[in-house]
């Protein structure tokens, strides 16, 4: 076991779910932001189909958090936030080089969510939460995946356009 699993095996389950809550918060906020902020409709599509997938893990989140702690407020140390999230926000400048910007911490999140729901799957004490955790680590795979693939294209567009000049 590594540092980070047992990081996270410490965490009680409350605070877990409210670390997750955090993660799908911020990410359906940076992906509606960049839906509204791309020129392209291939990837506004992208960017609010993912605000849309994570604002129903947000949903689902949170109803457990109620369900289970019913009133609780539980407040994130820095440290808990960047367990799943990186950076505090997107690059507020246009352009390319923003977009990428935007798209390489986006993906750095994805990886980061994914290996916290990966690592809560295997040592969550509350067996009812696996499903929740196991498919929340396959969405942040696929979601990384898809962004890689974003960054992949942008990259060779960059290349044919530079090879053209």
């Amino acid at each position: 076991m590594d540092d980070f699993d047992a990081r996270i095996q410490l965490l009680s389950v409350g605070r877990a779910l409210a670390i997750l809550r955090h993660a799908e918060s911020v990410a359906a906020d940076r992906y509606r932001s960049l839906c509204e902020r791309t020129d392209g409709p291939t990837l506004r599509t992208t960017f609010q189909e993912l605000a849309d997938l994570k604002e129903g893990n947000l949903q689902r989140v949170e109803k457990c958090l109620h369900d289970r702690y019913p009133g609780s407020d539980f407040v994130l140390t820095a440290e808990e936030r960047e367990l799943v999230t990186v950076g505090t926000l997107l690059p507020e400048r246009s352009g390319p080089d923003a977009l990428d910007e935007a798209i390489r911490i986006l993906h750095q999140s994805e990886l980061r969510t994914g290996r916290f729901c990966a690592s809560l799957r295997e040592h969550t004490p509350d067996p009812s939460l696996k499903p929740l955790f196991n498919t929340m680590a396959d969405e942040c795979a696929d979601h990384a995946g898809t962004l890689a693939g974003l960054l992949d294209r942008a990259r060779t567009a960059v290349s044919a356009t530079a090879d053209d000049s």
